[in-house]
C-alpha cells in the first residue's frame, strides 16, 4: 500500500492482551509492505513473525546517483489494553538544519481525563538552533534532543539532551554546553583515563555515558568512577576494558609506517582505524590510520618501529595491544536536564550543571 498520511500498525497477543503499536507520520515512507516469515527454530520462538516493511524509492526519471537519504520516524508503544498514543504528526520547520526533525505525539494524558501532547526536537547538529511550528505554540531548541510535554496546553515536563536552550511559549530553559575536551593519558592497568580539566560536580557524572574518539572513529563508555585533583579529572570504566585485542608483531616497515600483525581476531568486523596500537608494556601507543589485511599503518612514532615494538620480556614474541582510547582523543559527556511541574508554581529540576529556568506563573484569585 502507499499511504497518503500518517499510519500505524499493531501486533497483538490476544492471550495476554499485550500489544505493540507503531506509528509513522506522513512522508516517512512511500510504500508499505506487510509480510509473514518463518521464525528461526529456537525455543520460545513463534512459528511465524509478522513484519512491516517501509521503504522509499526514487522517481523513475531520477538518476541512480540521486540522493536517497530520508528521515524515517517511528513511534512505538507497548501497551495492555488500548494504546495511549492517539496520533503522530511532523512539525513544520520555521528554522531548521538538514536532517533535523520536529514531531508532535498526541496521547491520552495522565489518565485523569486530560489530553496531552509531546513536542519533540531531534537534530544531528547539537549547536544549531531550530524552531518548529506546533500550532498553538512554537517549539525552539538548540541541542541534540528535546521533548516538551503539554497537559491542557501547559508545560508539564521538559527534557533537554546535549543542548543549551529550549523554549516553548513562555517556558525557557538554558544550560551550559556539554563538557568536552581531550584525553591527556590512558592507564590500562587501572582501566582509567585522565581528562584535561575538572568536571563540575563530578559525582553527577557517575553512570553517565562518555563519548570518545577522533575523526576516524567514535566509541562510548559508561563512567564508573570519577576523581578530580590538580586541574584534571580521572575517569574509570570499571570492568569494561579499553583493550579490545592482542597479538604479535611479525614485521615492521619504517618507510611505510606499517606493522604486520599476527593472531588477529574479528573485532567490530576488523575495522580498527582510529584506534590505538600499543607496544608490549603499553608504554607507547600509536594511532591506527589504515589497515590492509594484517598490515596496519600507524602515525606518531618518534622512534623506529622495531625499537618501539621490542620483545621486552624475552619470550621470543613481540606482543601488541589494540586500545579503543588513546592520548589526544576527544571526549564529551552529553548533559541531560529534566524539568517537571509538581504544582502550579513549583518545578523540580534535575540537572548535571547549573541551569537558568523561566516559567509562566499561575495566579489564582486568592493569591
Amino acid at each position: 500500500m502507499s499511504p497518503d498520511g500518517a499510519w500505524s500498525a499493531t501486533w497483538r497477543d490476544p492471550e495476554t492482551d499485550l500489544a505493540l503499536t507503531m506509528f509513522m507520520p506522513e512522508r516517512s515512507a512511500g510504500e508499505i509492505i506487510l509480510a509473514d516469515a518463518e521464525a528461526e527454530l529456537k525455543p520460545s520462538h513463534p512459528p511465524t513473525l509478522q513484519y512491516v516493511l517501509a521503504r522509499n524509492s526514487l522517481p523513475a526519471d531520477e538518476s541512480e546517483a540521486s540522493d536517497l537519504s530520508s528521515t524515517y520516524i517511528t513511534v512505538s508503544e507497548p501497551h495492555q489494553g488500548p494504546a495511549r498514543v492517539q496520533g503522530v504528526r511532523r512539525l513544520g520547520a520555521l528554522t531548521a538544519v538538514e536532517h533535523a526533525v520536529g514531531l508532535a505525539i498526541r496521547h491520552a494524558g495522565d489518565g485523569s481525563g486530560s489530553r496531552g501532547e509531546d513536542l519533540i526536537h531531534s537534530s544531528l547538529d547539537a549547536s544549531a538552533a531550530c524552531a518548529w511550528d506546533a500550532g498553538d505554540a512554537e517549539l525552539s531548541a538548540t541541542g541534540e534532543f528535546a521533548v516538551v510535554t503539554l497537559a491542557d496546553g501547559e508545560v508539564a515536563r521538559a527534557c533537554l539532551v546535549n543542548g543549551t536552550e529550549l523554549r516553548c511559549g513562555d517556558f525557557v530553559l538554558r544550560t551550559p554546553p556539554s563538557p568536552a575536551g581531550l584525553v591527556v593519558s590512558v592507564d590500562h592497568e587501572a582501566n582509567e583515563i585522565v581528562l584535561d580539566g575538572e568536571l563540575p560536580v563530578p559525582e553527577a557524572y557517575l553512570d553517565r555515558v562518555m563519548i570518545l574518539g577522533n575523526e576516524l572513529q567514535r566509541t562510548s563508555y559508561t563512567i564508573v568512577d570519577v576523581a578530580v585533583a590538580d586541574g584534571q579529572t580521572t575517569v574509570g570504566f570499571g570492568d569494561t576494558l579499553m583493550l579490545v585485542q592482542m597479538g604479535y608483531v611479525e614485521a615492521t616497515d619504517d618507510a611505510a609506517g606499517t606493522l604486520t600483525l599476527a593472531k588477529l581476531g574479528r573485532v567490530d568486523g576488523g575495522q580498527h582505524q582510529g584506534r590505538w596500537l600499543y607496544n608490549e608494556d603499553r608504554s607507547v601507543g600509536l594511532r591506527i590510520v589504515a589497515r590492509a589485511g594484517s598490515a596496519f599503518t600507524v602515525e606518531g612514532a618518534e622512534n623506529p618501529l622495531d625499537e618501539v615494538f621490542a620483545d621486552l620480556d624475552g619470550d621470543g614474541r613481540r606482543q601488541f595491544w589494540v586500545s579503543d582510547i588513546g592520548p589526544g582523543d576527544t571526549w564529551r559527556v552529553p548533559t541531560v536536564t529534566y524539568v517537571e511541574r509538581a504544582q502550579p508554581n513549583l518545578y523540580r529540576v534535575h540537572a548535571m550543571t547549573e541551569v537558568e529556568l523561566s516559567v509562566p506563573m499561575v495566579m489564582a484569585d486568592e493569591q
